[in-house]
C-alpha cells in the first residue's frame, strides 16, 4: 500500500511521516519500507517518527529503512531508531557502494542501484530510470521479505531478519549480516527449490 507523507509530492514532513507509519500499521501492513534518511544531520531521533516506528514494532510489523548515503559510519535516522532495521546499498560485486552508510549498527544490505519506471510529471517525459542510493535498497529488501511471508505467513519480523542475515552474502563493513540472497532466504523459511 503506498502511503503518501508529503503534501506536495516532494519534500518531507515529520508529522505526516509518523502518521503514515501508524496508518499503515493500523491498515494491515506487515512490512514498512522507509526510503528517506536524515543523512546523519541529527544526533537524536525525531520523536514522532521514532514513536511511530516503535508502534510498528509493537504490532509485529517489520520496518526496513534506508541507512543513508553518507559513505560514513555515523548512525542516521530513522534507520537507527529502535524497531527499524537499517539497509545499506551494495554494488554488483556485493561490496558496499562508496556512498553507502555502513557500520556496526547496519546488518542488512541489498543492491543499491535499480532500474524502474518513471511516470513523469506535468512537464516531464515518462520512461525507464536508473536510481542509486540506499533509498532503493530498503524497498528491494522489503519485496524479498514480502516473498518470505508468502512462503510462511506466520513469520515474525525477527524471524525474517534472522533468516536474511543467516543466508546473506558477507559484506565488509556490515555487522552480523550482509547482502540479501533472496533464493537462500526463501529456502530458509520453507520455500521449495524449483524442480531440476
Amino acid at each position: 500500500m503506498p502511503v503518501r507523507v508529503s503534501t506536495s509530492g516532494s519534500g518531507f514532513d515529520s508529522g505526516l511521516a509518523a502518521l503514515g507509519i501508524r496508518w499503515a500499521v493500523d491498515h494491515g501492513a506487515r512490512i514498512i519500507s522507509i526510503g528517506w534518511s536524515d543523512e546523519g544531520t541529527y544526533t537524536v531521533a525525531e520523536p514522532r517518527i521514532a514513536s511511530a516506528i516503535a508502534y510498528a514494532a509493537q504490532h509485529n510489523v517489520l520496518v526496513l529503512a534506508s541507512a543513508g548515503n553518507t559513505g560514513a559510519t555515523a548512525p542516521t535516522h530513522p534507520a537507527a531508531d529502535p524497531g527499524a532495521y537499517a539497509v545499506a546499498g551494495t554494488d554488483p560485486s556485493s561490496a558496499l557502494y562508496s556512498w553507502s552508510t555502513y557500520g556496526s549498527w547496519v546488518g542488512l544490505a541489498a543492491p543499491g542501484c535499480q532500474w524502474g519506471y518513471w511516470a513523469g510529471g506535468p512537464n516531464e517525459q515518462s520512461g525507464t530510470m536508473h536510481a542509486c542510493g540506499s533509498s532503493v535498497s530498503a524497498p528491494a529488501l522489503a519485496g524479498i521479505a514480502g516473498l518470505m511471508l508468502s512462503v510462511n505467513p506466520s513469520l515474525t519480523p525477527g524471524q525474517i531478519v534472522d533468516a536474511i542475515r543467516r543466508t546473506a552474502v558477507p559484506v565488509a563493513g556490515l555487522a552480523g549480516g550482509g547482502r540479501v540472497d533472496a533464493y537462500r532466504a526463501l529456502i530458509a523459511v520453507g520455500g521449495k527449490p524449483p524442480p531440476p
